[in-house]
């Protein structure tokens, strides 16, 4: 733009604002249409605004660090507070039977999609759901999926991201709080103690 692009705007709002008194009577004719007009921009705008300040707090609603947990974590103004990476493992097992499978996240997704799918609940939920798919295609009965995800937020020790005894193939991926997701510890639970637990 040139220099005095400023001054010229100026200018033109200013020749805009006094125009002919033939226009401004036509435009006191046509006032109801465009007060009519002007509220529903005003309405349009409120509802707007009001979608961006509280899209971004809509975390306050869940439990728990919305950096651990990941609810609401999308538009929350948190994307730079935070350095997490984990690991995840799958297992497969049919009720009807007790057959047991295990199942490599990498038989399914790239290195870098495991990478970023490994601490992020909802995205190890979905990966849940296709394994599921993956296996009744291949004649396995209602297959239940349990993972055994492990995960790091700004370099804490590894600790349980998502209880090893939910089956997440029967998880439904909503906006309610998922309970699965275990709470971050300071001191997290030994693999021994859960085992002590009788996960699956």
């Amino acid at each position: 733009l040139e220099p005095g692009w400023p001054r010229w705007l100026v200018a033109r709002c200013h020749r805009t604002a006094r125009a002919p008194s033939d226009a401004v009577a036509n435009t006191s004719r046509a006032a109801p249409a465009s007060a009519r007009l002007g509220t529903w921009a005003v309405g349009l705008l409120g509802a707007y605004f009001a979608l961006q300040l509280l899209l971004p707090l809509r975390h306050l609603l869940y439990p728990g660090d919305v950096c651990w947990t990941e609810q609401g974590y999308r538009f929350s103004w948190n994307v730079m507070l935070m350095e997490k990476n984990g690991s995840v493992d799958f297992r497969v097992v049919e009720p009807s039977t007790g057959r047991f499978f295990a199942a490599s996240p990498l038989d399914y997704f790239t290195r870098y999609q495991t990478k970023m799918m490994a601490p992020q609940p909802d995205m190890v939920q979905q990966a849940a759901s296709l394994i599921a798919a993956d296996f009744r295609a291949r004649g396995v009965i209602e297959p239940q999926v349990y993972v055994d995800a492990f995960a790091s937020l700004n370099g804490r020790p590894m600790q349980r991201l998502i209880d090893p005894r939910v089956d997440l193939a029967q998880q439904v991926d909503s906006l309610s709080n998922k309970s699965w997701i275990l709470p971050m510890k300071t001191a997290p639970e030994s693999t021994s103690a859960w085992l002590a637990k009788g996960s699956p």
